[in-house]
């Protein structure tokens, strides 16, 4: 819930950006509060020192609606800011017939489908192509049609990119065969792809984790299959028994045209306080891969960039892990989980060392083995999404372009007709020429008038980028530092700036007015 929250104030804070400063100025609080709450839940621990050893006593119950309410919040909030920015920037457009507006969050043009609720809260449909960077789209509604997903038969999923078959016993997907490259991607055993992983047993006392002879790894059974036809995709729906879960479920969406396959699990877990881990299982059929991860700002590959005694047990991915083998590549993005094991599910090894045979990344959604501060417990209605890709090598700014198309979905608002008025088409208010280069952030800037931007360089090359900015209304550009202190006026031709950007480096630039 919360990382989900903090993609949305990014998208929020963006169409911001480009309303009126006025309206940020008048919202500048609300943004800092709510990212106030966000940062809260995400300090630190859970809940009480004795929340584990003693679940049901007073200071565990209320820490944990406390730290609850943080998520909660900053959930809420992100929500009610987005709608707020999106109502500002649509205020002032005039359309000649009724249109949704669609806004790219992201420094390049994106085509994609998006669902969204209609009119009378009638689902629809619309496939949003060529919407420029940084700005946004005009699209008659008539355009958009009715998201109604019909039985269709058959037991695979298929395009021109993908053929996708199942496990029948544990609705697991068993293939991912890559028509480009002519490759399978996927080792079924002893899991197949997106195969829910519930791990039980590992009860102790001792502190350095659960105990790795007692763990039993339990996979669904009865599974049930629909497939479905949507507007935009091709959809396998199923639904199967899963240990401690009240309801199982999983959605596979395959694109029509485009290349991505989207993993969405849904369930209700039964909660417990006896040990237990829960994973999704991607076992990309590559050996001796290169794995790299994204961390805030940067990548690693692990073992390879990792300090002697660092965590080598489980990862913590921010938008993208990519697995390589020179021939073959995927792009894999975690949307609700941050935490990813590779090889095999948490044993407690507490290794020096790992050594990358295969390509098996593990999304770790869940566990309760830790003695102190977290919640002993976890249930309710619980849903893991993932995304991934395919290619003949995937570099890190493709990959990072992927995950955060997968993490900033477009966003849209349907805006009413008024009489006499001409159809506006598109406009792009911040673009970024070349290829290594991610406008990672723009923002309301917290201690001057005016408006942030970050860029990140991702090739490993110092460069300097070209950002053309049209639409925010400035009259000075300045390099500054995270601190959003001014250090060097920067030359603006047409709203032209160019900037050095050091190699996998941040460059920061305030727009003052």
């Amino acid at each position: 819930l919360n990382r989900v929250a903090e993609e949305r104030l990014v998208t929020a804070q963006k169409i911001a950006s480009v309303c009126s400063p006025d309206f940020q100025r008048k919202t500048a609080a609300e943004f800092a509060e709510a990212w106030r709450w966000a940062m809260l839940h995400d300090e630190h621990t859970w809940g009480a020192e004795g929340s584990v050893w003693h679940p049901e006593s007073k200071p565990a119950i209320e820490q944990w609606a406390v730290k609850r309410t943080f998520s909660m919040y900053a959930d809420e909030q992100s929500n009610r800011l987005l709608r707020k920015a999106m109502d500002e920037l649509c205020g002032g457009l005039r359309v000649g017939k009724d249109s949704v507006l669609v806004f790219n969050p992201s420094s390049w043009a994106r085509s994609e489908w998006m669902d969204f609720e209609g009119r009378g809260g009638h689902a629809l449909s619309l496939y949003a192509d060529s919407v420029p960077p940084m700005g946004y789209k005009v699209f008659p509604l008539s355009r958009a049609v009715p998201s109604k997903q019909q039985p269709v038969p058959g037991n695979t999923l298929e395009n021109r990119y993908y053929r996708i078959t199942f496990d029948a016993a544990t609705g697991a997907v068993a293939s991912i065969f890559d028509k480009d490259l002519g490759r399978e991607l996927v080792d079924p055993k002893p899991y197949g792809a997106n195969c829910y992983l519930y791990v039980s047993g590992g009860d102790t006392d001792d502190w350095s984790g659960p105990n790795a002879s007692t763990l039993q790894v339990n996979v669904p059974s009865g599974a049930r299959f629909e497939k479905l036809q949507s507007p935009g995709a091709h959809v396998m729906k199923i639904s199967a028994e899963a240990m401690n879960a009240k309801d199982f479920s999983s959605e596979v969406i395959l694109y029509h045209n485009c290349k991505r396959i989207d993993f969405v699990n849904r369930m209700d877990k039964v909660e417990t306080l006896k040990k237990e881990g829960g994973y999704f299982a991607f076992p990309f059929a590559f050996k001796n891969p290169q794995i790299r991860l994204e961390i805030p700002d940067g990548v690693i590959r692990p073992e390879i960039d990792q300090l002697p005694a660092a965590c080598r047990d489980w990862y913590c991915v921010q938008n993208f892990a990519t697995i390589s083998d020179g021939g073959a590549a995927v792009a894999w993005s975690a949307v609700d989980s941050p935490l990813v094991t590779l090889q095999d599910v948490n044993r407690a090894q507490w290794r020096d060392h790992i050594k990358i045979e295969n390509g098996s990344v593990f999304a770790y959604v869940f566990n309760n083995y830790w003695f102190t501060n977290y919640k002993a417990s976890q249930g309710g209605p619980l849903t893991f999404r993932f995304s991934m890709t395919s290619a003949r090598s995937v570099s890190d700014i493709q990959a990072k372009r992927f995950g955060e198309t997968v993490h900033q979905p477009l966003v849209c608002k349907i805006v009413n007709a008024t009489p006499g008025a001409k159809n506006s088409t598109s406009r792009s208010f911040v673009s970024v020429a070349g290829d290594d280069i991610i406008l990672q952030a723009v923002a309301p800037a917290r201690f001057t008038d005016g408006v942030v931007l970050r860029l990140r360089e991702m090739s490993g090359k110092a460069t300097t980028a070209r950002v053309d900015v049209r639409g925010i209304s400035f009259k000075r550009a300045y390099l500054s530092n995270l601190g959003e202190d001014k250090l060097k006026v920067l030359a603006v031709k047409n709203g032209a700036i160019e900037v050095k950007c050091r190699a996998l480096g941040l460059t920061t630039i305030i727009l003052e007015r």
